[in-house]
């Protein structure tokens, strides 16, 4: 499969158009606006992988992990 932008940006937001979806449909006092980073882009790896487009993700910095921490 050639990548193709366009396809990309629709399975991703398609993604998380779903995944607002279930949470509005489970009357979440939350919406997905309240996910954090990684949860939104497990819904969008979730959706490229049902696709058959493979997404490596990226390498945090070591000193990420701890800064998180420190907030």
């Amino acid at each position: 499969m050639i990548w193709n932008e366009d396809n990309l940006a629709e399975f991703a937001s398609s993604a998380l158009a779903r995944a607002a979806q279930e949470l509005d449909f489970e009357n979440a006092a939350r919406g997905i606006d309240c996910l954090h980073e990684a949860q939104l882009q497990q819904h969008i790896s979730d959706a490229l992988k049902s696709q058959n487009v493979v997404a490596v993700k990226e390498a945090r910095y070591p000193a990420a992990h701890a800064i998180e921490r420190l907030n």
